[in-house]
């Protein structure tokens, strides 16, 4: 605590892992899953250009072909849809940058998120207390439990990637990181049932080839 870069360096971890926070949270309720399974499809594309110009990773010719696919998706989005994928935008960002602050942040996993989430709690308790203040809505104890466990259930992932970005370069714990979008496209489709305009799949597609390159590169480079 007595050291000020390191609290720093905590603070900015934390205001990028809170906003990731808060827009996925605020696109679940909006039922906009899908957009933010687009936006971790792109995440582990965004570690790999931090990787590369940041720390001095090196990339081969197919990691490049993926970080040229998954640009042109985005542009494809832009223009086929007539908006910018914010929500995608967003989530990529800030968990790409939360994952290299954690890498270069001289801190041990558990106190370094400890630490993150403590900066919160006063943002936190002003927030349920207004709420608490002037909502008339009352929810039951059932509700309650379940925000409990979903907190629970983001800190657990957090706390194993905190643990493993450090240990890991960060291109291969961007492609470990392919199993959670695939997961919430799975779910966006078959169980919340979304509904996805025929240029979205054309976008998932273009980010799924730029997936291939990514996986193909990482094969040829270990």
């Amino acid at each position: 605590l007595r050291q000020k870069k390191i609290l720093l360096w905590s603070l900015l971890a934390s205001a990028l892992i809170s906003l990731n926070w808060f827009v996925f949270i605020w696109a679940v309720g909006q039922h906009r899953v899908l957009e933010t399974s687009l936006g971790y499809f792109i995440t582990p594309l965004v570690s790999l250009l931090l990787g590369r110009i940041l720390l001095k990773e090196s990339i081969n010719k197919n990691q490049a072909i993926a970080g040229a696919i998954a640009t042109l998706a985005i542009l494809f989005e832009l223009v086929a849809l007539g908006g910018v994928p914010w929500v995608s935008i967003v989530l990529a960002g800030s968990f790409g940058l939360y994952g290299l602050v954690r890498k270069i942040q001289p801190m041990e996993s558990l106190l370094g998120l400890t630490l993150e989430t403590l900066w919160v709690v006063p943002v936190a308790l002003i927030f349920v207390g207004s709420e608490a203040w002037v909502s008339s809505v009352r929810y039951a104890a059932s509700d309650y439990a379940l925000l409990v466990f979903s907190g629970v259930l983001t800190a657990i992932p957090l706390l194993l990637f905190a643990v493993s970005v450090r240990r890991l370069n960060l291109v291969v714990a961007g492609f470990i990181m392919y199993l959670n979008p695939m997961m919430q496209f799975v779910s966006a489709v078959w169980i919340l049932g979304e509904e996805v305009p025929m240029q979205r799949y054309i976008t998932f597609i273009l980010v799924w080839v730029a997936m291939f390159f990514f996986i193909w590169g990482l094969v040829q480079k270990h």
